[in-house]
């Protein structure tokens, strides 16, 4: 276990500085700076939460007061705290409170899950979930919505989101009280599926689960609070430092997110920078002020297309086995080229939602009549799953950041192939887009998939599931570096967000976030080893220590 010497004890405490005094010296171990001019160091020194020097330990002990408490490393690797670059705060805040229906292996099991949980939480009162897929089922049928009627008890609405945010499963009674259950409306982007009788079948896509969640009452602002606290820790603990927080299409959780992380900020609790984007629809009124280290002003966000898992990306061509199935467009283009000029026009950074080639070439058409944004925050194209050979080189060209989710790869894997067949080659082109000159930012997608940044890593560095690595990667071609995606995961988001001069590599002036690891990811790397099991040892954000292993 880490300790300091010469110093306080070092327990963790939200906006305490690191063992309880102003400086800290970090030796004994070695230090991915991400700085390109100097990328290894042996020390690093941090005075009143910034990096005051990093080197080697004679020119580090220079700069430092005669008396400075010493963290030995003990041989351990130091990166800089980690970003995750693409996550939805408020929904992984409260998934982590709501039914977990991750893993199930088919709907008897999905059933099942639902059954148990009604148990579990008696009543009638509304029931909520998330995390199931299909995908991999043998039989992809869902249950309807008699089934999951039967599985709650008995009259309860109830909603469960897909792993990919994009469909739910809905109880009768939750159908009825969004008026979807006779005679479903048609609504722009989203479908209500339809069962032979007439009626609503129970699932719910894209754009229609809007009013469907709307119909359920909003968490209270202490239990936001409480949710946001715990998942933050939980991120911590995973060595992240920083997050772009993103938004819902047509959804209102971001007013009450900022409200409940402002709260935060102000009591000095919030310990993790938390860049938050703004939805479409906020630009109707003043802009919100957001003032403080910690929490931000973002992009405005703005969606294409649908998802792959859930097949309704916007394609050039049908999937396999679905002629006349393109994907959808949840924002039409007119809509999305209004979009577009709104946001630029109030001199704000875009945040594109795009996933289909389809989508992905008309946003880069739209980003082509943009003014360039010189030192700002760039522009965002987030996900880029999908891109066509003609359309590579565009995104540096226009100074337009690749924020996107290795994870999702290796949650896709089966699916691409049944439903892209050859054309899997256009999907995850990560080195590809280096080779370009791309900036890369990597993020989860949390909750959608797991936030875990080094099954990240290991998505982007091997191409392949942790518990199959023998099949070797899947397309080797856009396997890349170690260190490339450790930039992806530390100053390509940074340098997203406008924040490349402030954080995301340990170089003197910049903000002391870093993460000391139990494993050594070059070695690991070196020798073909999965490197999904990585955890920290000591998160420090700005200086802080805001997890310690033990502790």
């Amino acid at each position: 276990m880490l300790r300091c010497s010469g110093g306080g004890a070092g327990s963790p405490s939200p906006r305490g500085k690191v063992c309880g005094m102003a400086s800290l010296l970090l030796r004994g171990g070695r230090i991915w700076t991400g700085d390109p001019g100097r990328p290894w160091a042996r020390a690093l020194a941090i005075r009143d939460g910034r990096i005051l020097a990093v080197g080697e330990d004679r020119e580090v002990l220079q700069a430092l007061p005669s008396r400075c408490p010493t963290l030995d490393l003990e041989g351990h690797l130091v990166v800089p705290g980690l970003w995750d670059a693409h996550l939805h705060l408020f929904e992984m805040a409260m998934a982590r409170r709501q039914v977990c229906l991750t893993g199930c292996r088919c709907r008897e099991e999905l059933l099942e899950r639902i059954r148990a949980a009604a148990l579990s939480h008696p009543g009638t009162g509304p029931l909520l979930g998330w995390g199931w897929t299909s995908s991999d089922w043998s039989d992809r049928r869902l249950p309807d919505r008699r089934e999951i009627d039967r599985a709650l008890g008995g009259e309860r609405p109830a909603l469960f989101l897909r792993s990919d945010l994009h469909s739910g499963l809905a109880s009768t009674p939750a159908l009825r009280q969004a008026g979807y259950l006779d005679a479903p409306p048609e609504i722009e982007g989203g479908a209500v599926e339809v069962g032979a009788d007439g009626l609503a079948s129970g699932l719910v896509l894209e754009m229609a689960l809007g009013p469907l969640r709307a119909s359920f009452p909003p968490p209270g602002g202490q239990e936001i609070q409480e949710a946001l606290v715990e998942a933050l820790a939980w991120l911590h603990s995973l060595g992240i430092t920083a997050v772009c927080d993103q938004r819902l299409k047509d959804q209102s959780e971001g007013p009450l997110c900022r409200e409940a992380l402002a709260a935060l900020e102000r009591e000095r609790r919030l310990a993790t920078r938390v860049v938050s984007n703004l939805a479409l629809h906020e630009l109707e009124g003043p802009l919100p002020v957001l003032v403080g280290e910690f929490l931000r002003l973002g992009h405005v966000k703005l969606f294409a297309d649908g998802s792959l898992g859930s097949l309704t990306a916007r394609m050039f061509e049908p999937y396999q086995g679905q002629p006349s199935n393109r994907g959808i467009w949840l924002t039409e283009p007119p809509d999305l080229r209004q979009g577009f000029a709104l946001a630029s026009g109030r001199g704000l950074p875009l945040s594109v939602h795009a996933i289909g080639d389809e989508a992905v070439r008309f946003c880069l058409d739209l980003f082509e009549d943009l003014p360039r944004r010189g030192g700002l925050a760039p522009h965002r194209m987030e996900h880029a799953q999908t891109l066509a050979e003609e359309d590579l080189g565009r995104l540096a060209r226009l100074g337009v950041v690749a924020s996107m989710q290795p994870t999702h790869l290796l949650d896709d894997l089966e699916l691409a192939e049944a439903a892209l067949g050859p054309r899997t080659r256009l999907l995850y082109r990560f080195r590809s887009l280096l080779e370009a000159g791309t900036t890369l930012a990597f993020g989860s997608d949390a909750p959608v998939a797991d936030p875990n940044p080094f099954l990240g890593l290991h998505a982007a560095v091997h191409r392949q599931r942790p518990d199959r690595m023998e099949r070797g990667a899947w397309n080797l071609a856009e396997r890349i570096s170690l260190e490339a995606a450790l930039r992806a995961c530390t100053s390509g988001p940074a340098l997203a967000c406008g924040l490349g001069d402030r954080v995301g590599r340990l170089a003197p002036g910049m903000w002391a976030d870093l993460v000391v690891l139990d494993g050594d990811l070059v070695a690991m790397v070196r020798e073909g080893e999965r490197l999904d099991g990585v955890r920290p040892l000591l998160t420090v954000a700005g200086g802080q220590v805001v997890f310690r292993r033990g502790s």
